[in-house]
């Protein structure tokens, strides 16, 4: 009797021993996924300068920029502006998560940093962007001075952007 309950106790620890480990390999594994990832480098993507045109301005706690990709009409191919807020506030934040979570055909949206230090990036394509999904969320784009056009022609473009910002530098 007393063999046999020492086999069991052996057996047990053993199994206990190999949980124990599969546990540990699991936590080993998957530590990525419970360590907080700290880095104050914004992400900014690179721009390819063939056929591209840029505009930028100050706005209130933060910057807009406008990279225009040009085919050779000198039309519009796609847009990708990036707004950078550096002094922004909670209904800054608030204004650009909309616009992250807003259902927009078209529109490609990031967003990253915290309240008061948060890029947004919005890339679309002028024949594919949903110019009434746009409409519908304007009070958003408005709340952060961005403008958003189906326009193809790169000088008309410009001329909107010169109209909504006073001091804008232009490539």
């Amino acid at each position: 009797m007393s063999e046999s309950v020492n086999t069991r106790i052996v057996i047990f620890w053993i199994i206990f021993i190999f949980v124990l480990g599969g546990m540990a390999l699991f936590g080993f594994l998957n530590k990525d996924l419970v360590e907080k990832k700290t880095t104050d480098e914004t992400f900014v993507p690179q721009v390819n300068t063939e056929n591209s045109k840029s505009c930028s301005t100050s706005v209130d706690g933060g910057t807009i920029k406008y990279d225009f990709k040009i085919n050779q009409n000198e039309m519009i191919d796609s847009v990708r502006i990036i707004y950078t807020a550096h002094n922004g506030n909670i209904d800054d934040h608030a204004a650009a998560t909309s616009i992250y979570n807003a259902d927009i055909l078209g529109l490609n949206k990031t967003l990253q940093g915290e309240y008061n230090n948060f890029t947004l990036m919005l890339t679309y394509t002028i024949n594919s962007i949903d110019m009434a999904a746009i409409a519908q969320n304007q009070s958003y784009f408005d709340k952060l001075n961005i403008l958003v056009s189906s326009d193809s022609s790169y000088d008309s473009y410009k001329a909107f952007l010169t109209a909504k910002y006073r001091s804008i530098t232009c490539d």
